[in-house]
């Protein structure tokens, strides 16, 4: 799963991103995935990917970089699975079953 965010809201995604990478689940942060340049480690990371999760908050809405990752996505036709960040939590707007069913 590729997750798209906002660098602000880095602490509370890759908390969650940790949590799925402990159940096995792949993710793909530009924290780890960034030996390459990174406009084209994104499309890579996107086009690998089964699915791609937007971490959508204020910021992520205001992103010109967000905005290209979600443009990106749609237009390879990929799995989007938006999750709703507020400061204090994360509300999936989705069934979260999608990470851990093993259909990755």
């Amino acid at each position: 799963a590729f997750f798209s965010y906002s660098s602000i809201d880095k602490d509370i995604v890759h908390e969650i991103a940790e949590q799925f990478t402990n159940r096995g689940v792949r993710i793909w942060l530009d924290k780890t995935h960034i030996e390459v340049e990174l406009n084209r480690a994104m499309k890579q990371g996107i086009l690998d990917s089964a699915l791609v999760v937007l971490f959508i908050s204020d910021s992520y809405i205001e992103s010109e970089y967000c905005e290209l990752e979600y443009n990106y996505a749609k237009d390879m036709k990929k799995k989007l699975y938006p999750v709703r960040l507020s400061r204090s939590r994360a509300v999936l707007e989705s069934d979260p079953s999608f990470l851990t069913s093993g259909k990755l």
